[in-house]
């Protein structure tokens, strides 16, 4: 596989294209939280999105991933994958080719998970990759679900991380 600026590449039987770059999600004090959305343009009409994160404090100099901030994937899921999958599922149903298509919603912790900030000063809402392949490359939607931080959320958070993460207001 080849970066799409170096004219694309091919995997096993398929020419690929991809494209994307980091962009800066949150820049607060301590952190700088960042995702990679990844577009690969197979052959036809289909795209196929990834997206990617990771957090870099400023401090120290440490890369995370986003789910190293949590006391564990068990507490992160039952805490996030309610609200995600309540969010995802009308979209899921929309790209389904058949009505009685059952999609089966993952994990939340499963997928990209990137932390964000209205206020610059602490992760209040984080963002949660949707897994999709498009069906023609025309639609947009957004390639990740925003949900506020709450009560929940913040129970799951080890508690030497507690001070960077607020309740959205």
């Amino acid at each position: 596989i080849e970066d799409s600026r170096a004219g694309g590449g091919s995997f096993g039987d398929q020419k690929l294209h991809l494209t994307g770059g980091w962009k800066v999600v949150a820049e607060l004090p301590n952190w700088l939280s960042l995702s990679n959305q990844i577009v690969m343009h197979p052959d036809g009409p289909r795209q196929i999105y990834f997206t990617e994160a990771v957090l870099y404090h400023k401090q120290t100099g440490e890369v995370h991933k986003p789910a190293e901030l949590f006391q564990s994937d068990d507490a992160f899921n039952a805490a996030v994958t309610p609200r995600y999958c309540a969010m995802l599922a009308p979209a899921l149903a929309k790209q389904s080719e058949r009505a009685d298509e059952v999609w089966e919603c993952p994990r939340a912790g499963d997928q990209a998970v990137m932390l964000g900030s209205s206020n610059g000063e602490t992760f209040n809402r984080l963002a949660v990759g949707r897994p999709e392949v498009r069906r023609n490359r025309g639609e947009e939607e957004s390639a990740v679900l925003v949900l506020n931080i709450d009560a929940a959320i913040l129970k799951a958070v080890k508690p030497e991380y507690a001070k960077d993460f607020a309740i959205a207001r």
